[in-house]
């Protein structure tokens, strides 16, 4: 009896402690922020990639164009706060209309001025120059992936974006023009900085489409896609790829025993592999759409292993006992995936922690994807 009970203590200690783990591991980069800082630390000793490295603000403008739920969140954020902080009262020191004897209708002028001018700029500027430079590459091999390349150097995703968002904010805010007194002339200076900032960036989206239409002044384009795009996502894929298959060497996940096949005895062993076929399936996910495995959470995935295999190796009923990830990162999955295959059932919170440990991410549409360096000079 007391040596049940001793076990049963014990085993509770023991996912007790994993469960410790597995919220300090929720902390912790996971192979993508680790590929990240590599990928990082070698593109800033390549000369090739310094000399073409985009300037501070376009890659501000990458960050929002491939971030469009974080960009709108801190847009609502800054107008939420300036209505808050207008609402308190904390802005009766800026009176811009007794000094300028101006009434909120006048500001609320402005903004619709903004409005018409910023929905005519992005409704005929915008859309002709990317069909006259879709004209004048049609018909090429090459022609998706000189399409992709424009509109990544030309940050018209960016423009587009930008522009059509500023017409949403505008129009969202007119139906409460009379309510937002206290806060028109901030919200209308607010407004027209976002406008300036987009008629900024669209000068730099027709200096950049003139660019790319001359044969001489193209050259450094497509290096400067290659060196900030290109290389950065083949470099990540090779690197997260070379660590997922060496996470043992790397000190990531521990290794079980080399267990002779043709041995009697028993023993354990792991597989962090698409090839880990032994064992039942223990954990799965069932994925509604095609997915991409792009993240492994390895401090969450570690200590799960960890305790299976102590678990395992105390079990020791002469066989061989198995524990495998069936999945690799990059690679697309869809409908139900088995995440974990084991010899042994799982606890309840090593499951949980193993659902954590993959990310998906939904899969885009690649049109006009470049993939290879090579291919892409070849041109």
């Amino acid at each position: 009896m007391m040596k049940v009970l001793k076990a049963a203590l014990h085993s509770v200690w023991r996912q007790t402690k994993l469960l410790g783990s597995l919220i300090r591991g929720l902390f912790e980069p996971g192979l993508a922020s680790i590929a990240r800082d590599i990928v990082a630390k070698q593109l800033d000793s390549n000369a090739t990639a310094r000399t073409y490295r985009h300037s501070r603000l376009t890659r501000v403008m990458r960050w929002w164009a491939s971030s469009p739920m974080r960009s709108i969140l801190i847009i609502v954020l800054i107008y939420a706060g300036v209505q808050l902080i207008g609402s308190l009262g904390w802005l009766s020191r800026i009176n811009v209309t007794d000094v300028a004897r101006l009434e909120f209708r006048d500001f609320w002028t402005v903004n619709i001025a903004v409005l018409g001018v910023q929905a005519a700029l992005i409704g005929l500027v915008f859309p002709l120059v990317i069909a006259f430079v879709g004209l004048l590459n049609q018909g090429r091999a090459a022609f998706a992936s000189r399409l992709t390349i424009y509109a990544e150097s030309s940050m018209a995703v960016f423009v587009g974006v930008s522009s059509l968002l500023l017409c949403v904010a505008i129009a969202l805010q007119l139906p409460f023009a009379s309510r937002t007194e206290a806060t028109g002339a901030i919200m209308t200076m607010l407004n027209l900085a976002w406008f300036i900032g987009n008629v900024g960036a669209l000068v730099y989206f027709v200096l950049r489409t003139i660019a790319f239409l001359h044969p001489a002044r193209r050259a450094p384009i497509i290096r400067a896609y290659v060196a900030n795009v290109v290389w950065p996502r083949e470099l990540n894929e090779t690197v997260i790829r070379n660590r997922w298959s060496n996470a043992v060497a790397y000190d990531y996940l521990l290794d079980g025993d080399q267990v002779d096949l043709f041995d009697r005895g028993g023993g354990v062993r792991t597989w962090y592999s698409a090839l880990a076929e032994f064992g039942e399936p223990r954990v799965a996910r069932r994925l509604r759409r095609k997915v991409r495995l792009v993240d492994v959470r390895l401090a969450l995935l570690a200590p799960v292993a960890r305790t299976w295999l102590a678990e395992a190796r105390a079990f020791d009923d002469g066989r061989v006992h198995d524990f495998g990830t069936p999945v690799d990162p990059g690679i697309n999955y869809e409908g139900e995936v088995v995440l974990a295959r084991a010899t042994l059932p799982l606890t309840p919170i090593a499951r949980w922690g193993i659902r954590a440990s993959f990310r998906f991410r939904r899969v885009g549409e690649d049109h006009g994807s470049i993939d290879e360096t090579a291919t892409l000079f070849a041109r």
